[in-house]
């Protein structure tokens, strides 16, 4: 079920879990642990928004990633 390769620490999955922001509030602890390793979707009570809960080092991977790909795509641009 894995889609990308480990980066950094962090395994991204097809549909990370998702829980209630109720089971969120009543798990916290251990959801922030459950975070370090994969994101966590945290749904609104009556269906309205969704959140995704990434550790910062996650989240810093990825405005890397993205930073090097506009990068990229900027360099690519300037060939034309």
């Amino acid at each position: 079920m894995y889609v990308y390769n480990r980066i950094m620490n962090t395994t991204f999955t097809k549909m990370p879990k998702t829980i209630s922001i109720s089971e969120f509030r009543a798990t916290l602890a251990t959801s922030l642990k459950k975070v370090k390793k994969t994101p966590l979707i945290i749904l609104d009570r009556r269906g309205g928004e969704s959140y995704v809960l990434l550790s910062m080092e996650m989240y810093n991977e990825l405005v890397d990633i993205r930073t090097r790909a506009q990068k990229n795509k900027n360099r690519k641009d300037s060939y034309r």
